[in-house]
């Protein structure tokens, strides 16, 4: 089941600038990011289409790991 959700997500500086690389087209991040995800973000991606990107390339890799929710956990 899929739904919006809106919310607003405080980053620290160096995230920031992260987020900024990865949204900077021909950035080796963002190419990085395509791969990962199988999704090329656009010239002049919103930072809410980055960070999307971002979360889908992590869970994509938790994922690939197969790690469930609980392995996770015990881990933290």
């Amino acid at each position: 089941m899929s739904f919006p959700l809106k919310t607003s997500v405080r980053l620290a500086a160096a995230e920031a600038e992260d987020v900024q690389k990865i949204a900077s087209q021909g950035s080796d991040e963002a190419a990085a990011l395509a791969l990962l995800t199988g999704v090329a973000l656009g010239q002049k991606p919103s930072a809410a289409a980055t960070l999307h990107a971002v979360v889908a390339a992590g869970l994509k890799a938790i994922e690939e790991k197969g790690y469930a929710p609980s392995d996770l956990l015990e881990k933290l």
